[in-house]
């Protein structure tokens, strides 16, 4: 009798030390170190089977679910799935799944009385994750329904939660909008058992969002004005972006009600309205909501590849103004297009580039095979660097004169004001579109100088890497010449640092990127797109540097400004420690520009990174890549601004 009870209190302190293993598994899983997270489950296992050590049926399902998440955060869907499914049926006691993991992994199983319902929750709950990732959405609502039932059979109203909240942003990126209002106020409903303020925020934003789908702008303005009610009470994070988006529908709605003839109509976005315009134009204008930071873990709906292809005439003329729609002084620039509803896509997803040259200095430098314009003051450059970089859009020339009132009023503004415009339809009437927060604030460089610098800059390096330190102190000459004369600029400093960078002078481009981008910062606190690139340039000289904290906090913010920047994705893919955030990173690099020149050394050094080759990275992100939805964002951490001594 000893004997045995000394047996059972032996194999009990085994159980504990695999338990500890499993523990263990779990917090590596969180450190993103997913594959040693299944190897130390996997040894667990084998382990038991040395020993002899007959092991709980939760306890063999908890391994096996935990296998199969750290599987699916690495893409690995099918595996994960294989994994779920034993585990259900080690759960439910299904002979043939009994029979596997004993075969599989030479375990005996034995059962207890523990009520093992919720962990069959968290496996139906994984297992709608793993058939969303397999982009079949029905299939995924079917497991997180079965997960949300038993959860709420067991009064867990967290787990429940989870569950509907999958569902719910399940239907939003199918556009379900009546599914989605019907879960919303479930949320709602179920929140009212354990009231939490940010769940309520969540479930009404859903809410809101639906209403401004279906046109019921005064439904979303209450839901919003809840909402806002609520961040003020609780000091929720998100609280300014809600304001913003409250003002916008408080302003969609006093226009409907007071222009003659107008209509608000659903769109891409809940804060998008169309407002008639009767007047000298005979335009409409549309705004285009501004894409904002704090949105980037919702679940979302894939971009199509095709719309990222750029037709050859996207923008076939530029006029100027000097007054906007409002009647302010301001420098304007009209972007004609024959494809709008394609063109501002395009606009919202990737930052328009801007590049002004000199014509007069321009034509005094070597310029073999580059057709200079022979009249005008001034030439102004557009294109999308990030989609195709090189690329020219469209060019205007300015006339000197036009140059000098255009100046003005940007001085005066601090921002340009850039529209598109088209026809709405093949037969419909001119519509203009705002491209918000896109250069404000920002001040052109009036005088061409910075396009001239960085002409040379291609000039001087050739088929080099590097500049010579003579080739580099007469660009920054030319640069600091602008510099003195009191004329800054946005992108000024910015041409300054990478050319400090490209000679080794790390502390003066890390200064000259701080100058730029603190220059930037507009009245919301945030740094402007053009900001990105200083960003990214300071996030690769802490890279060089070992500094790979910093290195996250300046790439972060950089795809916070700029969410589609093909550099800084693909920096942060090769920094990252994570296999699952590297891929959706690189994932997404993929799905602008996978034909870039780069690619291939980038995904030979994530693979060094993430202990693969180089074979498997580029599956797992061509199967990433394609769920990647372009318009999802990125969070934006204020406080990183003060740890990369910008503020």
């Amino acid at each position: 009798m000893i004997a045995l009870e000394s047996r059972i209190m032996q194999q009990d302190t085994q159980l504990d030390l695999i338990r500890d293993e499993l523990v263990k598994a779990m917090r590596l899983a969180e450190q993103g170190k997913h594959r040693q997270s299944v190897d130390v489950c996997l040894r667990s296992m084998k382990t038991a089977a040395q020993k002899s050590l007959p092991l709980p049926e939760g306890f063999v399902a908890a391994l096996l679910t935990r296998m199969g998440l750290s599987m699916a955060a690495q893409s690995e869907v099918e595996q994960a799935v294989e994994h779920y499914r034993l585990a259900e049926g080690v759960l439910l006691r299904r002979k043939d799944s009994v029979y596997q993991v004993r075969e599989r992994y030479e375990v005996v199983l034995y059962t207890t009385d523990d009520d093992l319902r919720l962990l069959l929750a968290d496996i139906y709950q994984a297992l709608g994750a793993a058939f969303e990732m397999r982009q079949e959405p029905d299939r995924a609502i079917t497991y997180f329904r079965q997960a949300f039932k038993i959860a709420d059979s067991m009064q867990n109203p967290g787990l429940a939660w989870r569950a509907l909240h999958a569902i719910a942003q399940n239907y939003q990126a199918r556009s379900l909008w009546t599914d989605l209002r019907e879960t919303a106020n479930d949320l709602l409903q179920l929140n009212s058992r354990d009231p939490q303020p940010s769940r309520e925020i969540i479930a009404r934003r859903f809410l809101a969002q639906t209403f401004g789908k279906m046109s019921a702008l005064q439904e979303m303005l209450t839901e919003l004005t809840r909402i806002v009610e609520i961040g003020r009470n609780s000091g929720h994070p998100d609280l300014q972006y809600d304001e913003r988006a409250l003002a916008r529908a408080q302003q969609a709605l006093a226009t409907r009600a007071s222009e003659p003839g107008s209509a608000i109509v659903p769109a891409q976005s809940a804060q998008t309205s169309v407002v008639e315009i009767e007047g000298v134009r005979s335009t409409r204008t549309m705004e285009i909501a501004a894409a904002r930071v704090g949105t980037g873990a919702l679940r979302s709906t894939p971009t199509p590849l095709a719309a990222t292809q750029v037709p050859t005439d996207l923008i076939h003329t530029i006029s100027l103004e000097t007054e906007n729609e409002k009647g302010a002084q301001d420098a304007v620039f009209v972007l004609h297009t024959r494809h709008l509803e394609h063109a501002a896509n395009l606009f919202r997803w990737f930052h328009p580039s801007v590049l002004t040259l000199n014509i007069p200095s321009l034509r005094q430098l070597p310029h073999s095979g580059i057709n200079i314009p022979s009249q005008g003051h001034l030439r102004v450059e557009w294109s999308l660097s990030d989609l195709k970089p090189n690329a020219l859009l469209n060019a205007s020339i300015l006339t000197e004169a036009q140059v000098e009132k255009m100046e003005a009023a940007n001085r005066e503004s601090q921002r340009l004001t850039v529209y598109l415009e088209g026809k709405d339809g093949k037969f419909g009437k001119r519509k203009r579109i705002l491209l918000p927060d896109k250069f404000e604030p920002c001040l052109l460089d009036w005088r061409g100088v910075t396009g001239i610098v960085r002409y040379l800059r291609r000039v001087y390096l050739g088929e080099r890497e590097r500049l010579s330190v003579q080739e580099a102190h007469h660009l920054l000459t030319l640069l600091q010449l602008q510099t003195n004369d009191g004329f800054l600029a946005t992108g000024l400093q910015q041409e300054m640092g990478i050319i400090h960078r490209m000679v080794g002078d790390l502390n003066a481009a890390m200064q000259c990127f701080r100058d730029e981008i603190a220059l930037n910062i507009g009245k919301d606190g945030i740094p402007g797109s053009h900001t990105s690139q200083s960003l990214r340039q300071m996030g690769l000289i802490h890279m060089q540097r070992d500094e790979d904290d910093l290195a996250l906090d300046a790439l972060g913010v950089a795809l916070a400004i700029n969410p589609n920047s093909f550099d800084s994705l693909t920096a942060m893919g090769t920094l990252v420690k994570d296999p699952a955030e590297a891929l959706r990173h690189l994932g997404r690099a993929w799905r602008i520009r996978k034909e870039d020149s780069s690619w291939a050394e980038v995904i030979k050094t994530a693979a060094a990174r993430l202990n693969r080759t180089p074979e498997q990275i580029e599956q797992a992100v061509g199967i990433v890549a394609v769920q990647i939805d372009l318009s999802a964002r990125f969070d934006f951490d204020a406080a990183a601004l003060t740890r990369l001594g910008i503020l």
